[in-house]
């Protein structure tokens, strides 16, 4: 059964400068991904999507990667993954033949590991399922969201300060008397392209969740993010063992 692995690693950052060529812990950041990718020995081919000339170079050679130019018309800050899936999934195909599973890996979540692509990958197993994700539980429930400022005011408004859900924090006010919900975590999504060309995204009653540590729910977009990713690089490392 092919699968196809496709790392988006865009070149333009609007938060952190070259994001995906930042060193972290000896190894820029989305080498960190490809690694992980390639140990879990599940993806002919790894295809590395990038607009960066020095990504490609380094990429170049790789055995199991393929490392390839998107278009122009993908590299802008508002092109987004799903729209570079609608690009490379028929392109793959044609090139290599069909595929029964693919996992789109963004770089952004270094200390996923290869265990951790498995285990979304391997949840397609379940009958009738077309989408596995990986997702974490929000640190602070979202349903205790607070506005600032009056109404139509922005985030650094006038007085004011009000709950964005219809009774969050007047009535209810403890964690455990809401609904746990889930983020997008680990940068992992894995689907049957079929299915994906169809649908255009990865969520829907034939979608599974499969739930991250703190580790692998690391997002890099900041700074800050990648200040802390640098102290959390070595206990990180522990977490996978041997593995990428």
């Amino acid at each position: 059964m092919r699968r196809f692995g496709i790392v988006v690693a865009r070149k333009g950052s609007s938060r952190l400068a070259g994001k995906n060529r930042q060193d972290l812990y000896g190894r820029p950041l989305y080498r960190w991904t490809v690694d992980a990718a390639l140990a879990t020995g599940l993806f002919d081919p790894l295809l590395v999507s990038t607009d960066d000339p020095l990504i490609l170079e380094q990429c170049a050679g790789m055995p199991g990667v393929l490392a390839e130019a998107r278009p122009e018309a993908l590299c802008s800050a508002t092109a987004t993954a799903l729209d570079v899936l609608a690009w490379a999934l028929p392109r793959l195909a044609e090139r290599f033949g069909p595929a029964a599973v693919f996992c789109l890996l963004q770089p952004t979540s270094p200390f996923r590991g290869a265990a951790d692509i498995r285990r979304v990958v391997a949840a397609l197993d379940e009958p009738g399922l077309d989408f596995a994700v990986g997702v974490a539980p929000f640190a602070s429930p979202p349903f205790f969201a607070l506005a600032l400022g009056g109404e139509g005011a922005g985030s650094e408004g006038g007085p004011g300060l009000r709950p964005v859900h219809e009774g969050a924090l007047t009535r209810v006010t403890r964690t455990q008397d809401v609904p746990a919900l889930f983020h997008p975590a680990g940068g992992i999504f894995a689907g049957r392209p079929e299915a994906f060309l169809r649908q255009g995204h990865f969520y829907g009653p034939a979608s599974r969740g499969v739930v991250m540590d703190h580790f692998a729910a690391w997002d890099i977009n900041t700074p800050e993010d990648m200040d802390f990713a640098r102290a959390l690089a070595p206990a990180a490392l522990a977490r996978v063992g041997g593995e990428a």
